[in-house]
């Protein structure tokens, strides 16, 4: 792979200048085309926290199962949302608690 020489360094420079001074370019999160997500909301991050609490021991088709959602979605709840994972078929928390710690 060739590395780019200067002048594409400095022509990217500029034009990126110049998009953010048209106001083209925002830090703000623009709207996006397409189906918006509704799933992953906190009744459905609370509803798979209960559910987690009640039986850690839950696989993953009864999670299906319980909640009408799909399954990317509680994937994602379960991992991303509540910061957990699957350690032997059981989800665990990746935090330690004071008393582990020593």
């Amino acid at each position: 792979m060739e590395t780019p020489d200067f002048r594409s360094y400095f022509l990217i420079r500029i034009n990126l200048a110049r998009t953010f001074d048209k106001g083209v370019f925002a830090l703000e999160k623009k709207t996006r085309p397409g189906r918006p997500r509704e799933t992953r909301t906190e009744e459905n991050v609370a509803l798979v926290m209960r559910l987690v609490e009640d039986n850690p021991q839950m696989t993953t088709r009864q999670f299906l199962a319980e909640v009408s959602l799909p399954s990317t979605t509680v994937f994602r709840l379960v991992k991303e949302d509540l910061g957990l994972r699957h350690l032997l078929s059981v989800l665990v928390p990746q935090q330690l608690s004071e008393a582990n710690k020593t």
